[in-house]
C-alpha cells in the first residue's frame, strides 16, 4: 500500500513540513511572546489536524480492507457460480451431443441397412430384366408366321420398360442414400469433435472449480486472455451442429421412407406385371394350342376332300377314256356313210342319228374335259392349301415350344402346374383368325363347284340313256 504522505489520503506531508520549517522572529535575541505562543498553538493545531487525518486514513483503510475482502469473496462466489453454471451447461450440451450422436449413429445404421436392401432389390430387378431380355430373345426365335405383336409381346416390352425405369429409380435411390450417408457422417464427425471438446472443457472447468489455494501454482508473468468467441456464439455453434445433424437425420429418414416406397412400388409393379405376363403366356399357349388343333382338324378335312377329288379325277379320266371308243366309232361310221354314191348322200334318219350321236359324244367329252380340268385345278389348290396348313401347323408347334420355353425360363413357372388349362372348343373357335375363315370359304366354294360338276355329269348320263 502507498505511503500516507500521498494526495490520496487528503494531506500532503511534504508540503506540511516545508511550511512548518520557518525562521523565527527575534527582538534583541528573544522571541516575541505572541510568536512563541503562536508556534505552540500552531503545533497543537497541526497535531489535531494530523490526528484527524490519521483517523480518517485508518477508517478509510478499514473500509478498503473490508471492501477488498467483500470484493474478493464476491469475486470468488461469482467465479464459483460461473464455473458451476458453465459445468452444468457443458454437461447439458455434452448429454445433448451424446444423444444426437447416438441418434445419428442409429440413423446411419438404418441408412446402411436401407442401402443393402436397395442393392439387393436392385440386383433382383437386374436379374428380372435379364430374364425379360432372355424371354424376348427366345420369342424372337419363333417362325415368321408367328412373329406377331400379341399380348405376350406387349407385356414383355412393357415389363422391360418398367424394369428399366425401376432400375434407374433404384440406382438414383442408392446414389441419394450414399450422398446423404456421407453428409450425415460428416455431421457425426463434427459432433464427435465438438463432443470431445466439451468433454475436455468440462474436465478443465471441473478441475478449476475444485482447485484450492494450497494447490495453486505461483503466477509467472502476466495473464493472457484466450477467448475466441462469446458465450452465445459458443452455445449456438453446438446447437447449430446438433440442429443440422437432426435435420440431416430427418432428411435421411424421409429418404429412407421414400426409398422403401420405391421398393414397394417396384415390387408391386414387378409382381403385377409378372402375373399378367404369366397369364398372357398361358392364354397365348392355350390359344396357339387351340388354333393348332383346329388347323389339324381342318388339315384332315382338306386331305379327305383331296382324296375325294383325286378319286373323282380318276373317275372322270376313266369316263373320258371310255368315251373315246364310241367317239371314234361314231366318226368312223360318219365317214363311212359319206363314201356312198353321190346320189345316196341324203340327210336321212341315219345321218341324223349319226350326227346327233357324234355331237352328243363331243359335248360329253368336252364337258368331262372341262370338269376334269376344274377338278385338277381344285386338287392343286387343295394340295397347296394342305401344304400351307402343314406349314402353319408346324409353325404353331414351334411357337408352342418357344412360348413354353419362355414360360420355363422362370423356375417359378410351370406349364404342368399352371392354372391355364386348355380352354373349351368354343373359346378356341373364337380365337380363329380371319385367314382361316378365308380358307374355309375357299374350300366351301370348291365343294360347291364339285357338286355342280357332278350334277352336270349326271345330266349328261341321263341324256345318253335317252
Amino acid at each position: 500500500m502507498p505511503g500516507y504522505g500521498h494526495d490520496r489520503n487528503g494531506v500532503n506531508m511534504t508540503n506540511l513540513r516545508a511550511t512548518a520549517e520557518r525562521s523565527y522572529r527575534s527582538v534583541g535575541g528573544f522571541r516575541p511572546p505572541f510568536d512563541w505562543e503562536k508556534e505552540s498553538k500552531d503545533d497543537e493545531a497541526t497535531g489535531t489536524t494530523l490526528r484527524g487525518t490519521s483517523a480518517i486514513v485508518r477508517a478509510q483503510s478499514e473500509q478498503v480492507q473490508a471492501y477488498g475482502a467483500d470484493t474478493v469473496k464476491a469475486s470468488e462466489n461469482r467465479t464459483e457460480m460461473a464455473l458451476k453454471s458453465k459445468v452444468n451447461k457443458l454437461a447439458t450440451l455434452k448429454d445433448m451431443l451424446e444423444d444426437t450422436v447416438a441418434h445419428t449413429d442409429m440413423e446411419l445404421g438404418k441408412m446402411h441397412e436401407n442401402k443393402l436392401r436397395v442393392e439387393r432389390h436392385l440386383a433382383r430387378q437386374k436379374s428380372a430384366l435379364e430374364l425379360n431380355q432372355k424371354r424376348l430373345v427366345v420369342r424372337d426365335g419363333r417362325p415368321t408366321r408367328e412373329l406377331t405383336h400379341d399380348e405376350v409381346q406387349s407385356k414383355l416390352v412393357a415389363q422391360q420398360k418398367v424394369l428399366m425405369g425401376s432400375i434407374d429409380k433404384l440406382s438414383n435411390c442408392v446414389a441419394s442414400n450414399e450422398h446423404d450417408f456421407q453428409r450425415l457422417m460428416g455431421n457425426r464427425d463434427t459432433l464427435l469433435a465438438d463432443l470431445q471438446d466439451k468433454v475436455d472443457a468440462l474436465s478443465v472447468d471441473e478441475a478449476a472449480l475444485n482447485a484450492t489455494i494450497d494447490g495453486a501454482a505461483p503466477l509467472d508473468g502476466q495473464l493472457q486472455k484466450k477467448v475466441t468467441c462469446y458465450p452465445h456464439n459458443w452455445v449456438q455453434s453446438s446447437e447449430a451442429e446438433m440442429k443440422q445433424a437432426r435435420i440431416r437425420a430427418a432428411d435421411a429418414t424421409r429418404l429412407r421412407h421414400a426409398i422403401a416406397g420405391c421398393i414397394d412400388e417396384a415390387k408391386a409393379h414387378e409382381k403385377g406385371m409378372e402375373a399378367r405376363l404369366q397369364h398372357a403366356l398361358g392364354s397365348k399357349i392355350n390359344s396357339t394350342d387351340g388354333l393348332k388343333s383346329e388347323l389339324v382338324g381342318e388339315h384332315r378335312s382338306v386331305m379327305a376332300e383331296l382324296n375325294a377329288a383325286q378319286q373323282r379325277q380318276a373317275e372322270l379320266e376313266q369316263a373320258l377314256e371310255e368315251k373315246q371308243a364310241p367317239l371314234a366309232l361314231g366318226r368312223t361310221r360318219y365317214q363311212m356313210r359319206h363314201q356312198r354314191p353321190q346320189r345316196e348322200l341324203v340327210h336321212d334318219e341315219v345321218e341324223e342319228a349319226l350326227t346327233s350321236e357324234l355331237n352328243d359324244l363331243k359335248f360329253v367329252c368336252a364337258s368331262i374335259e372341262k370338269k376334269l380340268a376344274a377338278v385338277k385345278k381344285e386338287i392343286a389348290r387343295l394340295m397347296a392349301h394342305a401344304a400351307t396348313l402343314e406349314a402353319n401347323i408346324q409353325d404353331k408347334h414351334d411357337a408352342l415350344g418357344v412360348d413354353s420355353a419362355v414360360l420355363h425360363l422362370d423356375d417359378r413357372a410351370s406349364v404342368a402346374s399352371s392354372k391355364f388349362a386348355p380352354s373349351s372348343v368354343g373359346s378356341r373357335r373364337s380365337a380363329t383368325t380371319a385367314k382361316i375363315d378365308a380358307l374355309e370359304q375357299e374350300l366351301y366354294a370348291a365343294r360347291e363347284s364339285r357338286r355342280a360338276m357332278e350334277q352336270e355329269l349326271e345330266l349328261v348320263k341321263t341324256m345318253k340313256k335317252k
